[in-house]
């Protein structure tokens, strides 16, 4: 392990707040504070309902193995079980499941064998999704000779909902999955004109405001039994609806629990007494951190929240409180771990820097004892390229210098600091890592590809409050400089390069030199951060929209 740093007397900077002038973030208090999140009772971790929760299981997986129920049958069970959140008590049977199904399609009759819109969708979703090799040339019997699609498909509802679901599984260069989205989105919009069916009507905007590969699990499940347990939606399996319903309860009580660690690790730091200028979100944090939805996962989602809070101090300091001279302190002690160095910075400047130096002890005390391995030097790269990244907009602001969009995107996917996020997932998963691992990671463009989705998000939904809290233009600004576009243009230009990056991020899920774990834990953790910025800015603003997100996945229980 690295060696302490001393505690030493600053005589340095003398942090003479009364004398600078500074600027507001204007931040809105928390709505969930220290006194509610302790006084959370839930029952549902209770001996009754989990064993309920097992019986319920072991129903589930007859359902599963039954031999008499057709392929498609199976594949839409397993799709269910996925919408619904609870595919991840089911792994064993649906990787054999979908093993089947990939083999059926070589034996000798499967090119004979007449097949629809729907079930080529699902089939080819599912199997992509899972890692198995499947071309595109299925598709090829719903195109006519002209290359386009047979208009008469559009008369069929529910294979074009799957067709467009599909089609977001796609990589690069494959033209038929590009048309087919074109083709389902077209015709989905169409269906939605000229019909009136309320469930129709919901499931399809559903899947048009974001398609179900880009939904984080559990806001996902949270939506679909809703949509089930309603009259609209209506679901003919009844225990796989109220497994689904135990088992949200019962996650969300674990986080609940998490939560309250949390909430008092942030009580007893006293950060809202000695950083009272940054944002106070232990919930909105918190949230960030459950993309890592599987049970074993505790710690992994605990540091996640504290770094993603102490991120955010040090966000808020570069953007708002800081000045120049300070944030450029902080940059050189983050970059060098040197003592003459950090005995230079403020006093606040100090605080936030130690809670960062006790964050990577207790990771590293974490990680070494457990996997033999050290990570300090590791962890200390990321957090001082993150700081590279907001100096350099300090920067930008500071010299009223704009940047060129290519600049801007070339810094700012460092910025959003999901490479953080990522790095604490590979360190703390389940599987052995290695020095050789952990160099690949940090050279491979799932960081760059994670950080460009994530920032797109954000920027399409924070960019106009946070150039008011005075901070540099964003994507969607330097892009309508550049070119002259609307901002309507603007944001279809970036949700076209979020479709881009996400069919590079999908080879992933068949080529990749990582654990098929971490692929599976980083795609949510991207998931995740997509679903907060959906709405607009609700974890810098406290919108209604996202905040009834964030109630609905830790406080509200399913009924």
């Amino acid at each position: 392990m690295q060696p302490s740093i001393p505690i030493l007397c600053n005589t340095g900077v003398v942090d003479n707040q009364l004398l600078i002038k500074r600027r507001s973030g204007n931040f809105k208090p928390t709505r969930w504070d220290f006194d509610y999140i302790q006084s959370i009772h839930n029952e549902f971790l209770s001996g009754e309902h989990m064993e309920r929760a097992t019986e319920l299981q072991d129903k589930v997986k007859i359902l599963l193995n039954n031999e008499e129920t057709s392929n498609l049958e199976k594949m839409e069970l397993v799709d269910t079980l996925q919408k619904l959140g609870i595919s991840h008590l089911f792994e064993e049977e649906i990787r054999r499941i979908l093993q089947y199904v990939h083999e059926s399609k070589h034996c000798k009759n499967y090119g004979t064998m007449e097949r629809d819109l729907y079930s080529t969708s699902i089939e080819f979703r599912l199997l992509r999704q899972h890692g198995f090799h499947i071309s595109p040339e299925g598709f090829d019997a719903f195109i006519m000779e002209n290359g386009e699609f047979d208009p008469l498909l559009c008369l069929d509802e529910k294979g074009l909902l799957e067709l467009y679901e599909a089609s977001f599984l796609s990589y690069e260069g494959e033209k038929t999955m590009d048309l087919a989205r074109e083709f389902a989105s077209a015709s989905l919009r169409t269906y939605l004109q000229n019909h009136r069916s309320e469930h129709d009507d919901i499931r399809i905007r559903y899947a048009m405001e974001m398609p179900l590969h880009w939904r984080a699990e559990n806001p996902k499940a949270r939506w679909f039994i809703d949509f089930y347990n309603n009259k609209i939606g209506g679901h003919e399996n009844s225990v796989v609806l109220e497994l689904a319903k135990l088992n949200f309860n019962i996650v969300q009580a674990h986080y609940q629990q998490e939560l309250k660690h949390v909430s008092r690790w942030l009580n007893q730091r006293g950060f809202a007494k000695k950083l009272s200028f940054a944002r106070d979100g232990v919930v909105d944090s918190y949230i960030f951190s459950i993309g890592t939805v599987p049970p074993g996962y505790e710690f992994l989602r605990i540091m996640n929240a504290k770094i993603f809070i102490i991120g955010t101090i040090i966000d808020d300091v570069f953007d708002v409180y800081g000045t120049f001279e300070e944030l450029t302190l902080f940059n050189n002690a983050m970059l060098s771990w040197d003592i003459n160095d950090i005995n230079k910075l403020p006093d606040y400047m100090r605080i936030l820097f130690d809670e960062v130096d006790l964050f990577i002890k207790e990771m590293e005390e974490r990680v070494s004892s457990k996997k033999g391995i050290t990570i300090t030097p590791f962890l200390r790269k990321s957090l001082s390229e993150l700081c590279k990244a907001y100096i350099q907009e300090a920067e930008w602001y500071r010299s009223g210098n704009m940047p060129t969009l290519e600049e801007y995107i070339n810094n700012a996917w460092r910025s959003v600091g999901i490479f953080i996020l990522l790095s604490n997932i590979f360190f703390l998963m389940e599987n052995p890592i290695t020095l050789d691992g952990i160099e690949t990671l940090y050279s491979h463009d799932i960081m760059r590809y994670t950080g460009i989705l994530s920032r797109i998000a954000n920027d399409l939904a924070t960019s106009s409050d946070e150039l008011k809290r005075g901070d540099v233009p964003k994507s969607l600004e330097l892009y309508m400089n550049e070119t002259g576009a609307s901002i309507d243009d603007a944001k279809d230009h970036f949700k076209l390069v979020m479709n881009e990056t996400w069919k590079k991020l999908n080879e992933l899920l068949r080529d990749s030199p990582f654990p098929s774990e971490f692929i599976k834990l980083a795609f949510e953790q991207t998931r995740i951060v997509l679903h907060v910025y959906a709405l607009g800015d609700g974890f810098g603003m406290q919108v209604g929209p996202t905040t009834k997100g964030f109630a609905q996945l830790l406080f509200d229980p399913v009924v």
